[in-house]
């Protein structure tokens, strides 16, 4: 099946408004009512074949705002020679303009004959609180706008990145809420080339468990409940060194707990898993 993957260099979930965004993203919304959404994606920087897939020359790189516009999705999707295409934004196209270009391909699908899955996602996020100011500079919630207390990298804005795949003839949404990092769209786009049978099996294999990722500054484990971020020179058991934030009530880390619960930070150095003991 032929895939065409839109991978922006920086996009945060956090400004997208399937995502839970106060700010719509009229194209990227509609795309997503008839896609598979995934919920809990996070950029793991550290994944050496990802970033080998990123900087291959098989790839169009959009970097200026002038490029998309006058980009010739028609004749993208017309190219049979191609089963896996992929367009790469720069930092430069923030979320509306991303937006616009969901929007623009959906038109071209539209009239497509050829059957052509999508997937949109994101090498890290980063550009929401810029999104919010510009567009929200006359709110006084200032709450929704504040990043992790501590500038971390693979926080939720840095690293919550969306994750969006459409079928072909898909004509609803599902949102899967498994816990994943940008590592696997690799097998993500090798299962959607073999055919919907294979990706759909490889979707629901997904388990929601235990995950890590990193950026060049530190690292991060992540379950449903907690998220530990450590610096990437610490030593794994350096206590000293760790930040714990309760997910998903401290949305943007926040309230560092690492006092509080010893007991999840005592089990994760003796097992490797961050979780409470009797859990």
């Amino acid at each position: 099946m032929k895939t065409v993957t839109l991978l922006f260099e920086k996009l945060s979930a956090a400004s997208l408004g399937c995502y839970g965004s106060g700010f719509p993203t009229p194209g990227i919304d509609e795309f997503a009512t008839t896609s598979d959404l995934f919920t809990s994606c996070f950029a793991d920087r550290s994944c050496e074949l990802l970033d080998e897939w990123v900087n291959s020359t098989n790839v169009t790189r959009i970097n200026t705002l002038d490029e998309w516009e006058n980009l010739d999705f028609e004749d993208l999707l017309r190219n049979d020679e191609c089963q896996s295409q992929r367009l790469q934004f720069g930092s430069e196209i923030q979320p509306a303009e991303a937006d616009g270009i969901v929007s623009k391909l959906l038109e071209v699908l539209a009239s497509c004959d050829s059957p052509t899955a999508v997937i949109l996602t994101a090498i890290e996020g980063g550009n929401y609180q810029e999104f919010q100011t510009e567009n929200d500079s006359s709110s006084n919630d200032t709450s929704a706008k504040k990043t992790s207390a501590d500038g971390f990298t693979v926080g939720e804005i840095e690293a919550h990145v969306p994750l969006i795949v459409k079928l072909p003839q898909q004509e609803f949404s599902r949102r899967r809420m498994e816990l994943i990092t940008t590592s696997k769209i690799l097998e993500l786009v090798s299962n959607l080339l073999e055919s919907p049978e294979a990706y759909s099996s490889w979707r629901d294999q997904l388990v929601t468990g235990q995950i890590q990722y990193a950026s060049e500054q530190e690292r991060a484990v992540r379950t449903e409940h907690w998220l530990l971020i450590q610096s990437r020179e610490a030593k794994a058991d350096d206590r000293d060194s760790m930040f714990l934030f309760r997910k998903p009530e401290d949305v943007w880390e926040i309230l560092n707990v690492v006092d509080q619960y010893p007991q999840v930070i005592d089990n994760y150095i003796e097992t490797g898993q961050l979780t409470y003991p009797e859990d």
